[in-house]
């Protein structure tokens, strides 16, 4: 997005100049490891384990900056569609498919897995069931974390802003989203009927609760 609001094409040659990308991040990076540095937090030692003299931690870093770093950067090659299958490999999968578990008997969970130290050989193991319970808690995220954090344009406060403006102006068609069913509704759809409903006189459930909850 351009200041005035409109959209820049990347072009072919891909939205990012390499070189630049590789010399800013050889900067960003050596500045602050020499912050760290400075203050202590880490600390630079010879092969015998001593530690060296300043002279000859700032020789390491004029070193570093005469190298010439890269920074890999690369147009996908299956474009959009390839990114999002990929990353959704990592952010939508559990922690073990169905077809990995064998079977459930007598408070015995077997689960194939792959050996991949050993030529990915398909393996079986077999684990009590509140050991298999702990190994895939132990894939669920901590209260407070999330799997997916938006940054950029799909951040929380540009959503309804400069995402918006975004779309207008690469003249995007957006399908309206379609509304979430709540709970009670999904019920409802799954069973045909309306649970809300008394069987018997067909009014609300919630006007049989207040009838016998208000005195006489």
């Amino acid at each position: 997005m351009t200041p005035e609001g409109t959209w820049k094409s990347a072009g072919k040659k891909f939205f990012l100049p390499v070189k630049v990308l590789s010399k800013l991040f050889r900067g960003k990076f050596l500045s602050e490891l020499i912050k760290l540095y400075d203050t202590g937090s880490v600390i630079y030692r010879g092969k015998n384990g001593n530690k060296v003299s300043h002279q000859t931690f700032n020789t390491l870093m004029e070193t570093c900056y005469a190298k010439d770093w890269c920074v890999y950067c690369k147009k996908p090659f299956k474009g959009t569609k390839g990114v999002f299958a990929y990353l959704g490999r990592y952010t939508h999968r559990v922690a073990i498919s169905n077809n990995r578990i064998l079977a459930v008997n007598n408070g015995i969970t077997r689960f194939s897995w792959r050996d991949y130290a050993k030529a990915n050989q398909i393996k079986v193991t077999e684990v009590k069931n509140e050991e298999f319970i702990r190994r895939f808690l132990l894939h669920v995220l901590p209260q407070g974390f999330t799997r997916i954090r938006h940054y950029g344009l799909y951040a929380s406060k540009n959503k309804t802003t400069k995402l918006e403006v975004c779309r207008k102006a690469i003249g995007s068609k957006r399908k309206p989203k379609k509304p979430v069913e709540t709970p009670i509704e999904l019920i409802c759809r799954l069973l045909g009927r309306d649970v809300r409903l008394c069987p018997k006189c067909g009014s609300f459930l919630e006007q049989h609760a207040l009838a016998r909850a208000s005195p006489k």
